[in-house]
């Protein structure tokens, strides 16, 4: 199972988040006619870690998620749910195992977007940028 998968999993498990947004969690990018609040998982890089002898097995991942609302207070509130949940977690969330050493949270952003073509919709991407230690 890819760390992927297992967040994906994990968070549609977690009350808090689903109470938003349903199991509406994306990988890479928000589908095109999505028209509800969701999010999106996307792993900017990960790379494994190394010893003398040979890998030690932890992989350290760059991941971003990210929360889409045509409302800016929905758009925090899926935000500040998903770190609430997912700030300081470790143990096993996958079977098969994916194991998580430690969540950093390390930044959140709040921005907008227009519609292309100059609409007047606007959705709100509120971003946490994470550092995930784990192993698979």
């Amino acid at each position: 199972m890819t760390l992927y998968e297992a967040l994906h999993d994990w968070l549609c498990q977690q009350e808090a988040v689903t109470a938003l947004i349903g199991q509406r969690v994306y990988q890479q990018q928000r589908p095109q006619r999505q028209t509800k609040a969701c999010l999106v998982i996307t792993e900017i890089t990960a790379a494994g870690g190394h010893h003398q002898t040979g890998s030690d097995s932890l992989i350290d991942a760059r991941v971003q998620l990210d929360a889409w609302s045509t409302s800016v207070g929905e758009c925090r509130q899926i935000r500040d749910a998903v770190r609430q949940a997912i700030a300081g977690l470790s143990g096993e969330i996958a079977d098969p195992a994916v194991t998580v050493e430690r969540v950093f949270v390390e930044n959140r952003i709040l921005d907008a977007h227009r519609t292309a073509g100059g609409g007047e919709e606007v959705w709100y991407q509120g971003s946490l940028d994470t550092r995930i230690l784990y192993r698979e």
